[in-house]
């Protein structure tokens, strides 16, 4: 610590950014660098202290000293409590509660003030830059031989600014508000941490994925390459292996699905459903096609049996060739093969 700053409030109630407020600022060994009043808003520019800390007007806190039966130290904060709460007359939860030290006899000091008016305070002081240390009620800042305990700390500054607080105070960690830059930050860490988390589990995923393909494709080139040698190049493995398959088929005069007649039953049998009549047939190049008669309703009937075709590995086109209306069928094996 180089420099202290002490504050002297006013009432919280009414402390605004702009309320000025007498200050006075040590040095390290107590000398008193300059003091007078300023506004909240520009106090923390304006001294650039290290160690703030604040003097509450003596309307805003209690001090007393409570008789606590011996406890463990998890519930100590709870006896206290339960102490304080007759005397307050009022709900725990509606105050900022403090204590010191419990001693031999059982006596522990303590000091409460009201909840929100201290925390609204506070979130003031560091929004305006001042990062308190301590908050403690003007009896504790005063000496024990001072003759106006109630009377508030003033200008010019005298002893009375000089008492050293105790080590503990209402500036517990607990209620410190966070600063709206210390949020966004937390917000931003925590934003980038899921982010890179989330990255990494699709980087992992998609290199086992690879992997898996890769082991995939290894294999089935090896089981081309071992059912047809005269194979130098794998690039497809299906689709080089089905024509070689289809290939060996037509030597030994067995058709193959995309032949004429396997290709012609199946469009026979889709057909059957429609009432369909054709000018012209011809099979080519392992298609099927089919000049139909002038007909209306044919486009309807286009529609629905092109997808009915594919569900049966059909795959139908249709064309306008000389003013005829023209239906082409083809496997979709045989017809990607063929591109």
């Amino acid at each position: 610590m180089k420099t202290r700053l002490r504050i002297a409030l006013p009432k919280l109630e009414q402390v605004v950014q702009t309320t000025p407020v007498a200050f006075a600022l040590f040095e390290r060994g107590g000398r008193l660098l300059s003091s007078g009043e300023q506004a909240l808003a520009s106090l923390a520019h304006g001294t650039g202290a290290d160690w703030v800390e604040v003097i509450l007007h003596p309307d805003d806190a209690v001090v007393a000293t409570v008789h606590v039966p011996p406890v463990r130290a998890a519930q100590l904060e709870a006896a206290i409590s339960a102490c304080v709460e007759p005397l307050a007359l009022s709900n725990v939860e509606d105050l900022c509660i403090a204590y010191g030290p419990r001693d031999n006899e059982g006596k522990v000091d303590v000091v409460w003030a009201d909840r929100q008016a201290l925390l609204r305070v506070w979130q003031l002081l560091e929004r305006s830059g001042l990062k308190v240390q301590r908050i403690a009620p003007l009896a504790q800042a005063l000496p024990g031989d001072d003759d106006n305990p109630g009377r508030p700390l003033a200008l010019p500054v005298d002893a009375r600014w000089q008492i050293t607080l105790p080590g503990w105070s209402l500036a517990r960690a607990k209620w410190r508000p966070h600063s709206p830059v210390r949020q966004w930050r937390s917000t931003l860490y925590w934003g980038l941490a899921a982010v890179l988390v989330w990255v990494a589990g699709l980087q992992l995923y998609a290199s086992q994925l690879k992997n898996e393909m890769d082991g995939l494709r290894y294999q089935a080139t090896s089981e081309v390459q071992n059912a047809f040698p005269q194979i130098s190049v794998v690039l497809d493995p299906l689709r080089q292996a089905q024509n070689e398959r289809d290939a060996l088929l037509r030597a030994t005069g067995t058709a193959v699905q995309s032949d004429f007649i396997p290709l012609g039953l199946d469009v026979a049998a889709l057909l059957e459903q429609h009432d369909i009549q054709l000018e012209a047939l011809r099979y080519q190049d392992n298609g099927l096609t089919l000049v139909l008669v002038e007909n209306p309703g044919a486009q309807a009937g286009f529609d629905s049996l092109q997808a009915t075709a594919q569900q049966h590995g059909l795959i139908l086109s249709r064309d306008d060739l000389e003013g005829k209306d023209t239906w082409r069928f083809t496997r979709e094996q045989a017809d990607k093969g063929e591109r």
